[in-house]
């Protein structure tokens, strides 16, 4: 029987470490001291802690399993996924004059030449554009504008613009709007070369977009008249129109980018309409709809008419859908069209991995639980194997929008591998288990692996004592709790699974086995992942248990690689989620010894599957560089993939929340809505 140790720690507070650092020379000597002075200290300085949270909450774009879950657009200079051929200006560089104060009058812009009006300047009057460029940074209000012979006007963000005649954008001339401010045509606009605008703009005429022309929409355009398509149409935002839609010409480009989205009062289409992207685009229609002989659409686009389709001679696709389709509002540029899909993953927070005081080291994300408000983080030094650190925290995640870190534990001598908090404690007075390993020259240890016992009062760590266990061999890998016990699983080399009564404090060694890796339990059962090479293999047994000589069933896993990974197994429901690797998801049915899994999953994208969880609807998958992976959990058909900065490997999912370790990356949260 391993030895047990009691340790009440008394230490030097935070405060007065702040001395010791300012008087080392060197980090590896304020490393040594705060070993030798300070191994455990509380750390409730919310303000602090809370400085490596980032709120964000921001809308997740899933990928399809074979992209990174990114825009679909075209190249992203315009915000929404556009190109843009003209970028915007700041309307002080390039410039051949500048107008930097109020002026009126007539302007000629000749060939070559590039007039600037900054943001102090304004113009009113007339503009002639004869091949040179206009670059508007302040105010522009015009009785007519004229652009020929390749001419270009560029309305960067923040400038206003009001033009009082139709726009005539003709000759190979460009008009690109970037501006948000306050943009505005009276009269209508007629392009017969490139109008592009990833701002807004209020139209009082028609929009009309005619042949050999290029109109792309990256935000919005509001039109009191009609709206006339024949030439090529990039819509990647919003186009509101009071009156009616016609895409005219059967050749013309007509791309919807995802979450694209049209309203108008009635729409004729004798052309193709294509919707591009991962995620649907929509057209609503208030009062009727025509799709004539040529008229096809195709792609991810639905078409949803108040009263239904009037006339359909043309072609829809099967992925054309009617009145489904959910469309996110984006700001300025969007309003929200449909019913919200059924989930949406906001990540809420991006949260640092902390910094070993008196080094440049950070720690590594590693083992996560959620229970109701309240989310427990461990973290550990994931460098040589004398090199040890580590943090313990509790997260309140009671206001869905901004979780916050309200308490932690710093220990520079003693790596915390596996946190396990008593879900059945009252939040008055909680324990908190950690598995983990410790430097035996300062914690009393016979060896490095140990189970460390904390007390939460009201979820905070009010003092740095713990309870302190020998585990055999290097390292505490994973602990739980049944029936009064605990039971750990330590080591590679000389580990074992081992059981510790709550009350007695006895330390009893259940199976001395190598390669253990892994416990999960759930209705009844409980699971023992153990490593082996060429195969690993799943013990089941039925709890509750006085002896795990025999297990009721034994699951060949197959091999799992690398060696030294997470390799989480987790239980819930009679399946058995084993995280192998460069091998894989999969998933086994506890109740048979069959070494077929009921599934597999194992994405193309780089990655390796490191950690997985579930909750009521799906399967969270932790898979290395190429981020969280989902299933639905009814029929393990694919949900999507979130993928980002960083290299997942462990996940914890519960009451709506999922939070991602990511290493050294630290942590992401995210909600589920």
């Amino acid at each position: 029987m391993s030895k047990l140790f009691i340790n009440k720690l008394n230490v030097l507070v935070a405060l007065i470490s702040v001395g010791f650092l300012a008087a080392c020379s060197s980090d590896d000597e304020e490393k040594n001291i705060l070993q030798d002075d300070q191994t455990v200290w509380v750390d409730n300085d919310i303000a602090k802690n809370n400085q490596r949270v980032h709120i964000k909450n921001e809308k997740i774009n899933l990928g399809d399993g074979t992209s990174t879950g990114k825009k679909a657009g075209k190249n992203d200079l315009s915000g929404n996924g556009s190109i843009a051929t003209i970028s915007a200006t700041d309307c002080t560089s390039g410039c051949s004059s500048v107008i930097n104060y109020p002026q009126t009058g007539h302007l000629n812009i000749k060939n070559n030449e590039h007039v600037c009006i900054t943001s102090s300047g304004s113009f009113s009057g007339n503009i002639n554009i004869n091949g040179g460029t206009l670059s508007i940074c302040g105010g522009v209000q015009l009785n007519n504008l004229n652009i020929n012979n390749g001419g270009e006007v560029i309305v960067n963000s923040g400038a206003t613009f009001a033009l009082s005649s139709p726009l005539n954008v003709n000759n190979n001339a460009k008009f690109v709007n970037y501006s948000k401010a306050g943009v505005s045509v009276s009269g209508g606009i007629n392009n017969n070369s490139v109008f592009e605008n990833y701002g807004i703009i209020d139209v009082s005429g028609n929009l009309n977009n005619n042949g050999n022309s290029d109109l792309t929409i990256g935000c919005r355009i509001n039109v009191a008249g009609n709206f006339h398509q024949n030439g090529d149409f990039d819509l990647d935002g919003y186009l509101n129109v009071n009156g009616t839609v016609h895409f005219n010409n059967p050749t013309g480009s007509n791309d919807f980018f995802e979450g694209s989205l049209i309203s108008c009062n009635n729409i004729f289409i004798n052309s193709t309409l294509n919707g591009l992207g991962n995620s649907y685009s929509k057209i609503d229609i208030a009062s009727s709809t025509t799709i004539n002989g040529n008229g096809n659409v195709q792609g991810l686009l639905d078409i949803c008419d108040a009263n239904g389709i009037n006339t359909n001679n043309g072609t829809l696709a099967s992925t054309v859908t009617l009145c489904e389709a959910f469309i996110p509002e984006d700001g300025n540029c969007k309003p929200q069209s449909g019913t919200p899909e059924e989930t949406d993953l906001i990540l809420v927070a991006d949260v640092d991995a902390p910094v070993v005081p008196g080094t440049n080291d950070k720690l590594s994300a590693t083992s996560i639980q959620i229970i109701g408000n309240y989310g427990y983080v461990s973290w550990h030094l994931n460098e040589g194997p004398q090199d040890y650190a580590g943090l313990i925290e509790v997260y309140d995640i009671s206001n869905p929008t901004n979780p916050q870190i309200i308490s932690a534990i710093w220990s520079t001598d003693i790596d915390f591998n596996h946190v396990y908090v008593d879900p059945n404690g009252s939040a008055a007075n909680r324990k908190f288990w950690v598995a983990g390993s410790r430097n035996v020259n300062s914690g009393g240890l016979d060896s490095p692996g140990m189970l460390a016992e904390f007390d939460l009062t009201n979820e905070i760590f009010t003092n740095e004592s713990f309870v302190q266990t020998d585990l055999p061999a290097f390292s505490g890998n994973c602990v739980v709790e049944e029936n009064n016990d605990l039971l750990m699983v330590s080591g590679n080399t000389g580990g074992a699974l081992t059981s510790l009564n709550r009350t007695t404090q006895v330390l009893d060694i259940k199976k001395s086995e190598d390669g253990l890796k892994y416990l999960s339990k759930d209705n009844g059962k409980l699971i023992m992942l153990k490593q082996g090479n060429p195969s690993s293999e799943l013990q089941v047994f039925n709890l509750p248990a006085t002896s795990f000589g025999s297990p009721v069933n034994t699951i060949q896993v197959g091999p799992i690689t690398p060696a030294d990974g997470k390799n989480v197994a987790y239980l819930k429901d009679d399946y058995a989620y084993v995280a192998t690797g460069s091998e894989g998801l999969k998933v086994f049915d506890v109740n048979t010894s069959s070494s077929t899994p009921v599934h597999n999953y194992n994405s193309t994208l780089p990655g390796l599957v490191n950690g997985v969880s579930t909750d009521a609807e799906y399967v969270y998958i932790a898979n290395g560089e190429s981020g969280l992976h989902i299933l639905d959990k009814s029929d393990f058909s694919f949900f999507g993939n979130y993928s980002y900065t960083g290299s997942a490997n462990f996940t914890a999912a519960d009451n709506d929340f999922i939070f991602v370790a990511n290493g050294i990356g630290g942590i992401k949260i995210i909600r589920k809505d």
